[in-house]
């Protein structure tokens, strides 16, 4: 059990966990993806439609606007609501899935499996690490395709609006993606092991409460509690170890789009100011830069909560590919049904 698998690998055998689920996910991408749909509507209603009307003196056209964004809002609403609802229940089928995945293969292992193996990092296993892939694979996993669309859709909806601030806007997109693809490679060893350490205090903790007749009837209890703790202490230098990554890597990753964001207002401003922009497109153009800017900053966020997802699938992993030492022959018939009586 101690074997790790590249953990690209290991993501694509969390991913088969959402094959019976497939139906539920698409709609659910769909749904995110008419939410951001709506979004980007609502930034040309209130650019274009707004600047229409005021220079139109048309009040009915005003309120026409304002009635359509409050309509595409509402849709939006509708659409958010209807897939955190479809969601929620495809990562508890996911969890359902999972956690009887991994009993099944726990009672089908020897004793010689549970001699070598501590209670407390099986417990971990069925606990702790199925509730991480079962957040990421539930609704990580739908953010991170409503994310993609909303940076896919709102970047050509930017270049055909204005090309030449379409590339002032997404000139760090090579530096985003060269920083999130090493804050993948370093924090996945890092995660793993906090998983490992968090399993190691919970194996300490279960032996104890199991075996605390044992434990007072020898006077061991300071020798387990000095025990515990330099477990828990190993969980906190991790931890933190992990926390120093996040600190570096998730500001930097929020900071970049923000310079695409202060970029476009000042080469945005000139070209109003010498008239080769309209201000309603200048503000058309802004909005959709902020739209743009929120999934790159929770890039970040969404990469750290994959990589724990997949330490914690490595774990559960373990389990399940353990072989067998004792396993029916195979073609092997089942007994008959007794008849109910010794």
């Amino acid at each position: 059990m101690d074997q790790r698998p590249s953990y690209r690998r290991t993501f694509g055998r969390l991913l088969g966990f959402l094959r019976p689920y497939r139906w539920s996910l698409a709609v659910s991408v769909v749904l995110a993806v008419g939410s951001q749909a709506a979004a980007i509507a609502i930034a040309f209603l209130t650019g274009d439609g707004f600047q229409e009307a005021v220079e139109g003196h048309d009040r009915d056209r005003l309120w026409w606007v304002a009635g359509a964004v409050l309509v595409v809002g509402l849709v939006r609403a509708i659409f958010m609501a209807g897939r955190r609802l479809i969601s929620g229940r495809q990562a508890l089928g996911v969890e359902f899935d999972l956690r009887n995945a991994l009993y099944s293969k726990l009672v089908r292992l020897s004793f010689g499996f549970y001699d070598r193996h501590q209670t407390g990092q099986l417990m971990s296993r069925a606990t702790v690490d199925v509730q991480s892939v079962r957040f990421f694979l539930g609704y990580g996993l739908i953010f991170f395709f409503q994310h993609v669309f909303t940076i896919v859709g709102v970047t050509a909806v930017m270049y055909a609006t204005n090309w030449r601030l379409a590339l002032v806007a997404t000139a760090v997109t090579p530096l985003i993606v060269l920083f999130a693809y090493r804050y993948s490679s370093i924090s996945h060893p890092v995660l793993r092991e906090v998983q490992q350490k968090m399993a190691d205090v919970a194996t300490v903790a279960e032996e104890n409460i199991v075996g605390v007749h044992v434990v007072k009837s020898f006077a061991q209890e300071q020798n387990e509690q000095a025990k515990f703790e330099r477990r828990s202490q190993a969980v906190f230098d991790q931890s933190v170890q992990a926390n120093r990554q996040r600190a570096i890597y998730v500001p930097l990753l929020t900071f970049l789009p923000l310079l695409a964001q202060a970029a476009v207002l000042l080469a945005g401003g000139r070209m109003v100011s010498h008239g080769t922009l309209s201000l309603a497109s200048f503000f058309t153009f802004n909005v959709l830069v902020a739209m743009l800017v929120l999934p790159l900053r929770m890039l970040g966020m969404w990469i750290g909560q994959a990589q724990r997802a997949t330490a914690s699938g490595e774990r559960i992993f373990q389990v399940i590919d353990e072989p067998e030492e004792i396993a029916d022959r195979p073609g092997a018939l089942e007994l008959p049904p007794g008849e109910g009586r010794v």
